[in-house]
């Protein structure tokens, strides 16, 4: 990454940004995903910044992001949240699709978020992280929804049984102490 120059400062100020949906629901689907990324890089170029990288799930987005130093990052989160919310729901069929899991008059976005300073060799590191794993994180959200999960009928304790000892696994592999 290089440093940015103004007509007064030289910088380089990046920032690793995530927010989830409201209760974490799987609202954001690949064309919804897109859209926010390009709509995401719209919104930081208003800020004289510049969207490096981003990465949706579907209960989350990361973004990696410079900016000027006269910039106020959470203001630029506070603007993210309200316009990608704001352009999704303005959208009949994103809106639809979301719809389905936040019923009413529900915020797309939990009122949270994460935020975090990055040095120029640590983003890298982030910028190749959220890049090499974007598709494993689908793939393992797909492998976890592929079992059934009626916990109701005792038919499905085997499943229920099975996704409790995935779970556990991949807590463990993303580095919990212990999980059961």
């Amino acid at each position: 990454m290089e440093y940015r120059r103004r007509s007064h400062s030289v910088y380089l100020l990046t920032y690793h940004i995530v927010f989830v949906t409201k209760y974490r629901k799987p609202v954001i689907t690949g064309e919804i995903g897109d859209f926010m990324k390009n709509h995401a890089a719209y919104l930081c170029q208003r800020f004289q910044g510049k969207l490096i990288a981003a990465e949706t799930d579907m209960d989350h987005i990361h973004l990696l992001v410079s900016l000027p130093p006269q910039v106020c990052p959470a203001d630029l989160v506070r603007t993210l949240k309200t316009q990608l919310s704001k352009e999704v729901h303005l959208n009949t069929t994103y809106n639809a699709q979301v719809q389905e899991y936040l019923k009413g008059d529900v915020p797309l976005w939990s009122p949270s978020y994460f935020i975090a300073t990055t040095g120029s060799s640590v983003m890298e590191k982030v910028k190749e992280y959220i890049d090499r794993n974007g598709d494993k994180f689908i793939e393992e959200l797909f492998e976890l929804l592929r079992i059934p999960s009626i916990s109701a009928q005792s038919e499905h304790k085997p499943d229920m049984q099975r996704c409790a000892e995935w779970l556990a696994a991949a807590l463990v592999k993303a580095g919990a102490d212990h999980a059961e």
